[in-house]
């Protein structure tokens, strides 16, 4: 599959990068798909990086880093079209977050996602990309759905 990455401009890709996180309301609701769009209404800046994926001009992809407290960085939002799951377009956007984050000296990447089973598939990802278990707190996110901080050293 030929795809492209490009930086997030939000004119541009706004509708087709918050189209990929509609297709799964079960785990972003409407009051998360507000942040997402208010998300996406801001421009990338040195402390907020995004990306998207293309094939035949096409958002099949999104991914966004930001600067947290402590100059730490998280994923932020990060979504594939099911169509194209599994076909490299997460790994590529992860390597380019990651090849970012490495020009400006930053040495770790944080995601935090769900405990639930609706993220199975996303923390499967994230391990096999070499993401560790940091923290885990329980009822994180909604009783009996903890919230687990994974952690990346970029080398």
């Amino acid at each position: 599959m030929d795809f492209t990455v490009q930086t997030f401009t939000s004119s541009k890709h706004k509708v087709g990068a918050s189209a990929l996180f509609e297709y799964r309301p079960d785990i972003f609701p409407d009051d998360e798909m507000k942040q997402i769009r208010d998300n996406m209404d801001q421009e990338p800046s040195p402390a907020h990086y995004k990306i998207v994926a293309l094939f035949e001009n096409r958002v099949v992809g999104y991914c966004g880093v930001i600067e947290g407290l402590e100059g730490r960085w998280f994923i932020d939002w990060f979504s594939v079209h099911p169509d194209y799951q599994r076909a490299g377009v997460g790994s590529k956007l992860l390597i380019n977050v990651e090849e970012w984050l490495k020009e400006r000296n930053i040495s770790k990447l944080y995601v935090e996602t769900c405990s639930c089973d609706g993220e199975s598939v996303a923390r499967s990802f994230y391990t096999a990309k070499y993401f560790n278990l940091q923290k885990t707190e329980k009822d994180g996110y909604n009783l009996g759905h903890s919230k687990l901080t994974y952690v990346k050293t970029l080398s």
